[in-house]
C-alpha cells in the first residue's frame, strides 16, 4: 500500500483520539463489495481514498462504492490530487483534496467535523496544520509493516543470496531469473512536515524494523519533497555504520541518490554504511553528460559490490527524439540503467482529454503529449536492459554458470 497513505493514518491513530481502519480495495475478485461491507460495518464519519493517474478507474469504482454506503464525507489524496489538483476537482464524488501529505490539515479536519463545522470551515482545516502536529507527527511502523509489507514492484533489487543445497538445489534456483527480494519497506528521509529526519529517529526506525522481522529497506525521499543535501546523508552514513557495528541482525539498505550527489559522498561511504543497493533514479536519455555521468557513476558501484539501478526516461521536454535515440544506445551498450520509460506530463498538455478521461477512466487511454515514436523506443529499450541483467542460452548457460560456482 502507499506508504505516505499509511502515514497518515498512523498519525491519526496516534495523535488523535479518533479510530483509523485502513482497507485495500484492489486485494480480492469482489474488492468493491468488500469495501461496501467494510465502511457499513466500520460507519466512518469521513473516507480518505488514494488517487493515483496509473489506477484511476479503480479509484473512481472505489469512490462511487463508498459514496453508496451512506453520508460519509470522501475526501481525496495521493499522486493525483498534487500533480493535477484542477482534475482531481471534476470527480463529483469526492467532498475535499487534501493535498501534499498534510496530516495536521486531516486531524484538524477530523477536529471540524466532529463539531460538526460548517463545509467552508472543514475545507479551509483541510489545507491547514494542526497546532500540536508543528513538532512533527508520530510514526507507527506497525501500521505500516506488520505481517506483511510493501513488495519490491520496481524489480531493481540484488538478487537474493543462491539457495545451499545439493548440486541440483542450487541448479534450480539459478534457473530463476534475477529473484529479488520478497518485500521492501519504505523508510521515508522526511517527516511529514517536510523536515529531514534526525539520524537518531531514523535509526530508531531502523530498530522497529528489526524487531519485527524486516530486513529490506528501501531509504528514501518522500513524493514531492526536495531530495535532502550532501551534509544530510554525511551524518546518516556515518550513524549508520556506527550502528552497523552493534547491530543485532543484518538488514538490507537501498538509497536513492543523484549521480552528482553519489560522486560526492564517494561509494565507500555508502560501503561502511551496509548500503546493498544504489537507485539513480530517472535519468534523462536526451540529456548525453547526465546519461554519462550517471553510467560512470554505476560502474563504481559494481566495482564497490554495490547494485546500481535507474530508469532511462524519454520524450523530456525540450530533447530532439534522435537524442533519445542516441541516449538508448549508450544505454544498452553499457548495460545501464535498468529501465526505461516516456515522460508523462498529467494534465499540462490538452487538459481537455485528460479531462474526458477523468471523467470516464479507460485501459485504452493514450495520455496526449506521447510521440509513439518514442514510445515504441521505450519499449525496445526496456526489453533490451532487462535482457542485458538476465542470464541467457536456457539451460546451457544456466548448467555453465552453475559449473562456475
Amino acid at each position: 500500500m502507499p506508504t505516505e497513505l499509511l502515514r497518515l493514518a498512523s498519525t491519526v491513530k496516534l495523535a488523535t483520539r479518533y479510530r483509523v481502519v485502513v482497507h485495500d480495495a484492489r486485494q480480492g475478485e469482489e474488492a468493491n463489495r468488500g469495501l461496501r461491507s467494510i465502511a457499513k460495518l466500520v460507519q466512518p464519519d469521513l473516507c480518505l481514498l488514494w488517487l493515483h493517474p496509473a489506477s484511476l478507474a479503480g479509484s473512481l469504482e472505489a469512490a462511487r462504492a463508498l459514496r453508496q454506503t451512506g453520508g460519509s464525507v470522501l475526501v481525496g489524496t495521493g499522486p493525483l490530487v498534487d500533480l493535477w489538483p484542477e482534475g482531481a476537482c471534476r470527480i463529483p464524488e469526492l467532498d475535499g483534496l487534501l493535498p501534499e501529505l498534510r496530516p495536521g490539515g486531516l486531524c484538524r479536519a477530523l477536529d471540524v467535523l466532529a463539531a460538526a463545522g460548517s463545509g467552508a470551515s472543514f475545507a479551509e482545516a483541510l489545507s491547514g496544520q494542526h497546532p500540536d502536529l508543528q513538532a512533527g507527527a508520530p510514526l507507527e511502523r506497525k501500521l505500516l509493516d506488520y505481517a506483511v509489507y510493501d513488495c519490491s514492484a520496481d524489480g531493481m533489487w540484488p538478487p537474493q543470496p543462491a539457495v545451499g543445497g545439493g548440486p541440483i538445489a542450487r541448479l534450480t534456483a539459478m534457473s530463476r531469473a534475477q529473484r529479488r527480494p520478497p518485500a521492501v519497506s519504505s523508510v521515508l528521509l522526511q517527516d511529514v512536515q517536510g523536515a529531514w529526519v534526525e539520524p537518531d529517529d531514523l535509526l530508531s526506525d531502523l530498530r522497529s524494523c528489526a524487531l519485527l522481522g524486516i530486513d529490506w529497506l528501501d531509504l528514501r525521499s518522500v513524493t514531492g519533497q526536495d531530495d535532502p543535501d550532501t551534509r544530510f546523508f554525511v551524518r546518516l552514513f556515518s550513524a549508520l555504520a556506527r550502528c552497523r557495528a552493534s547491530a543485532a541482525r543484518t538488514q538490507h539498505l537501498r538509497v536513492t541518490l543523484s549521480a552528482a550527489l553519489l560522486r560526492d559522498l564517494g561509494v565507500d561511504r555508502l560501503q561502511a554504511a551496509g548500503v546493498r543497493a544504489v537507485h539513480l533514479g530517472t535519468i534523462n536519455g536526451g540529456d548525453a553528460e547526465a546519461l554519462a555521468a550517471a553510467v560512470d557513476m554505476a560502474a563504481a558501484c559494481r566495482a564497490a559490490g554495490l547494485y546500481p539501478s535507474g530508469v532511462l526516461l524519454l520524450g523530456c521536454s525540450g530533447y530532439h527524439l534522435e537524442e533519445d535515440r542516441r541516449g538508448v544506445s549508450t544505454a544498452i551498450r553499457a548495460g545501464f540503467p535498468l529501465s526505461a520509460g516516456v515522460d508523462v506530463r498529467v494534465g499540462s498538455v490538452d487538459a481537455r482529454r485528460w479531462s474526458n478521461w477523468l471523467d470516464a477512466p479507460g485501459s485504452e487511454f493514450v495520455p496526449p503529449g506521447l510521440e509513439p515514436e518514442r514510445v515504441v523506443l521505450a519499449d525496445r529499450a526496456r526489453l533490451a536492459l532487462q535482457n542485458r541483467g538476465q542470464l541467457g542460452g536456457g539451460l546451457r548457460a544456466v548448467a555453465r554458470q552453475f559449473l562456475r560456482a
